[in-house]
């Protein structure tokens, strides 16, 4: 072995200051058949005649997942390590000569009528997927799905047997015992397993779910252990390494050794193999109040994330993505003003000294802010209520934030005459702007906002006319966790995908952890269920949010309500102005005060049917989801989606039994949850 290592280390000092002068590769044989174990040998993969002129490598093969490789009378050893070639040269990189040697010779297989095996083994082993971590490679012998709601049994037997063959139904296959250790909550003891082959060929062995315990194999654990530390993290989000310790001080409270306790190793690979035969099922992911698609949606990000270097591949790309679609413009969606106009009538109505009221009417000409212009500027006044409506239409917010399905026909009604009671109230529900307006408007205010009412209509006639693209098909993601909501359609490719971002970005401006992935997406419903959750693999923006609705909903909601909803409706009328054309975008109470160059509609408290919502819904969701913040950002993709799927459905339970709405076994579970707790 030693002499192996000295050549896989010879590129350090010039090889012939230790190699013999015989045959390199009769010598390099008789050293390693000599040290290695007999299972061990060394083949030529390429012949002997290494010195002819037109050759100017050797492989030789060590085992089927190693090869060394003899250029310019230097020796390395070439292997696959995470899905990569590497070489123990003093580079230690994946790219080297040696590397590019094998690399060549593994890609040329298919041209060559004589394929060595290792090289074969080292070709499949590229092509198999990166396992990310070795210790879990291990798995549970349990493969019985366990209820969330099950009271775990406590194990009364010395002796565990496994149950008749599951095939032919015989029980009288001859069975081996091993004497394994069994942790339980207060006590460490020594069971006999029994394990066997049936005449048939079925491996038998104990699965553990009548007795109550999860098989190891090696070791067993009771499902009690695992259910307490299951409530602590739901809980509390108590980190397992705290659980651990503390269960070490009740076995010595108990007379038991703490060395007895299994690595903890072990017992997070126990707990791992616990949490993914728990059943959690989709319903949890609905509220029956509002269905599998519901109409108000609140949702949120939140920074909880996973290690980078366990993000794997997303799906498979848009089948469509090859068409850009086109969405809306800024004119299509505005009052058409020019950005002159906007300033200097906005200047006006701020009573800026040095504005010429004579260029703003001279200006505004020919639009449909003409008459009222000119009327301000005759009468050098103009009464609060119009700034408010001006205000609030002259920024770049779409007309339909202001304006929506409900409320454009009382709105035009306005240009003709003063509204009557019927009027006041459906403004009063659907545009709280023009409301604010219609209070306080007298009969010379018709005339004066007639072409303004005219041009809203105008805008959200061609809205209306939009119709939702195809936007194809799209495979399942794996990063996204939505029981309920399974994807219908793909996203599509837009032509505003690429086009440069504005220089105010729509890009989330959160401070994420340089390691971690940026968090995650959720979304609710106006009851406070959660519908699941997307991980992000990049920082949150709109897209995020778009991909969701667009893919998983056949109709777009009726109200989305997001802390970035402003953003969120330009960036999809942008691209799919039809399927979004009925939507409601309001920000959350909370987020409001943040939001200073959107127009006033986008707030969700000026709406009076929405007094009786909690719009924060998802940010208080999501700050009990920051409990897991110490337990879930070290752990493989894998173990973090199921980890935070069982802790959604686990407050889904809860929060379902607060609406009215549970199953038997939820009921039972709340009971229990609160004689526990004592809520």
């Amino acid at each position: 072995m030693d002499y192996l290592l000295t050549l896989s280390q010879s590129s350090l000092s010039p090889p012939q200051d230790f190699l013999p002068s015989t045959c390199l590769h009769l010598e390099a044989v008789e050293q390693l058949g000599a040290e290695l174990d007999e299972w061990l040998t060394v083949s030529s993969l390429s012949g002997h005649e290494y010195t002819k002129a037109h050759q100017d490598f050797q492989l030789f093969s060590v085992s089927n997942d190693v090869l060394l490789v003899l250029k310019n009378n230097v020796f390395q050893s070439v292997y696959v390590s995470h899905g990569k070639l590497c070489c123990d040269c003093k580079t230690h990189h994946s790219h080297c000569d040696f590397t590019s040697i094998v690399q060549r010779s593994i890609n040329s297989l298919e041209n060559s009528a004589n394929n060595p095996d290792s090289l074969a083994v080292m070709s499949d082993l590229l092509d198999t997927p990166i396992t990310t971590n070795v210790l879990y490679q291990q798995k549970s012998i349990s493969s019985h799905s366990l209820s969330l709601f099950c009271n775990p049994v406590s194990i009364n037997q010395d002796c565990i047997m496994p149950s008749s063959c599951p095939v032919c139904g015989d029980g009288g296959a001859e069975l081996v015992s091993a004497v394994v250790p069994f942790f339980d909550s207060f006590s460490i003891s020594n069971k006999q397993l029994y394990h066997g082959r049936c005449k048939c060929g079925t491996t038998l062995n104990v699965d553990g779910y009548k007795e109550g315990v999860l098989n190891m194999g090696t070791y067993l654990v009771s499902h009690r252990l695992l259910a307490e530390y299951m409530m602590l993290f739901l809980q509390a989000g108590n980190s397992m390494y705290s659980f651990y310790e503390l269960w070490g001080w009740r076995l010595m409270i108990e007379n038991q050794s703490m060395q007895l306790r299994p690595s903890y190793s072990q017992f997070r690979l126990a707990w791992l193999s616990y949490l993914q035969l728990i059943e959690i099922k989709d319903e949890w992911f609905s509220c029956p109040h509002c269905g599998p698609h519901p109409n108000v949606v609140v949702c949120d990000g939140i920074s909880l994330g996973y290690p980078k270097r366990y993000v794997r591949s997303n799906g498979s790309a848009n089948a469509a993505e090859h068409i850009l679609l086109k969405g809306n413009s800024s004119t299509d969606r505005t009052l058409g003003i020019s950005a002159q106009v906007r300033k200097s009538v906005l200047k006006f109505m701020a009573k800026v000294d040095d504005v010429d009221v004579q260029s703003i009417s001279s200006i505004a000409q020919g639009t449909c802010l003409e008459k009222i212009v000119t009327h301000a500027s005759q009468a050098n006044h103009i009464p609060d209520y119009w700034i408010d409506l001006l205000t609030n239409i002259l920024k770049m917010s779409p007309i339909t934030s202001v304006v929506n399905q409900q409320a454009i026909d009382d709105v035009v009604s306005l240009g003709s005459k003063l509204p009557d009671s019927r009027t006041i109230y459906v403004l009063q529900h659907n545009s709280p702007i023009f409301f604010n307006f219609a209070k306080y408007m007298c009969e010379e205010d018709c005339q004066l906002v007639l072409p303004i009412c005219l041009r809203i209509l105008e805008v959200f006639n061609k809205l209306q006319n939009h119709k939702p693209h195809d936007t194809g098909s799209a495979a399942e993601q794996h990063l996204c966790c939505l029981p309920m909501l399974p994807q219908l359609c793909g996203r599509g490719s837009y032509v505003a995908d690429s086009l440069q971002p504005s220089k105010h970005s729509l890009s989330c401006s959160k401070v994420f952890h340089s390691s971690l992935t940026p968090g995650l997406f959720t979304l609710h419903c106006q009851h406070g269920i959660c519908y699941g959750f997307q991980a992000l693999d990049k920082v949150e923006s709109p897209n995020t949010a778009f991909t969701i609705f667009r893919t998983r909903f056949p109709k777009a909601p009726s109200v989305i309500i997001y802390d970035n909803a402003c953003h969120l409706h330009l960036y999809s009328l942008n691209r799919d102005p039809g399927f979004f054309k009925n939507t409601q975008f309001l920000v959350d109470k909370f987020h409001w005060k943040n939001h200073k160059g959107c127009s006033d509609a986008y707030n969700a408290r000026l709406y009076p049917a929405l007094a009786g919502v909690n719009t924060q819904v998802a940010e208080q969701s999501n700050s009990r989801l920051n409990r897991l913040r110490g337990t879930v950002s070290y752990m493989t993709e894998c173990n973090f989606m199921k980890s935070v799927k069982l802790f959604v459905s686990y407050k889904n339970i809860l929060q379902r039994a607060t609406v009215g709405v549970k199953s038997s076994q939820e009921e039972e579970y709340v009971v229990r949850h609160r004689n526990i707790f004592g809520r």
